[in-house]
């Protein structure tokens, strides 16, 4: 990974007062998104950004918090803020609040928990099965090295429960999550859920009791999911 610092040209950028966190955010984004900052590349520090775009240490803090829930870069503390994603996709600018975050946490939950029970009644066809099992052969893939690319997990996240959800033949609920596509990989992108270590594990576990009607198993895992997203907010 490339730790150094970018050359950035220290010339002031003029913005209007208007939503300046926003602006300076989406010039940031543009950096990113046309290679100019690298996947994995330190960005300028605040102080530099704040000279670069003439406007408060405030708006540049903003600006990056907006990057943040977007998934775009990451910070750790006492190091700075790096690129994390480098893809301009229309998910990556749904910006989310903590109320937003929380609904959805709920909503994938209710609906996984009621799809669960369906499917340990009547069990996965072979078609449903093979489905489910492509993404999350596409979530392992994308989550080892040298394939890592947490874009592409959160993306095959969202259809490996969106393939679960259709399973159960309940057109309403796969609308619902189909609808709420955006939001959804938005969450993912921006809950860094890798941090949590069995996160993959758990994609297999799962897949594994449905495979088997294992409801103990499903119900444990879907009440671990729930708290660990939750886990963000506490």
């Amino acid at each position: 990974m490339n730790n150094k610092n970018p050359e950035v040209a220290m010339e002031s950028i003029h913005i209007e007062k208007a939503s300046l966190s926003n602006l300076v955010a989406d010039q940031l984004a543009e950096y990113i998104y046309n290679g100019k900052w690298e996947l994995g590349q330190q960005i300028p520090s605040e102080a530099q950004l704040t000279q670069m775009f003439n406007v408060s240490r405030v708006s540049i803090r903003s600006a990056l918090n907006v990057l943040r829930e977007r998934g775009l870069i990451r910070t750790i503390q006492g190091k700075g803020s790096f690129v994390q994603s480098a893809v301009n996709v229309p998910h990556v600018k749904f910006a989310l609040s903590e109320r937003d975050y929380l609904e959805i946490i709920d909503l994938r939950t209710a609906i996984e928990e009621y799809v669960i029970s369906r499917l340990l009644e009547s069990g996965l066809d072979k078609e449903d099965e093979k489905a489910i099992k492509e993404q999350l052969d596409l979530l392992i893939y994308w989550s080892t090295k040298p394939h890592y690319d947490y874009e592409q997990m959160c993306q095959a996240d969202y259809k490996f429960h969106l393939c679960i959800t259709r399973a159960s033949k309940n057109n309403l609920f796969s609308s619902i999550i189909e609808s709420s596509e955006e939001q959804i990989i938005s969450f993912l992108l921006a809950s860094n859920k890798i941090v949590y270590g069995n996160y993959v594990q758990s994609h297999i576990d799962l897949f594994d009791a449905l495979k088997n009607s294992n409801r103990n198993k499903t119900e444990k895992l879907t009440s671990e999911f729930r708290k660990s997203q939750q886990m963000k907010f506490n």
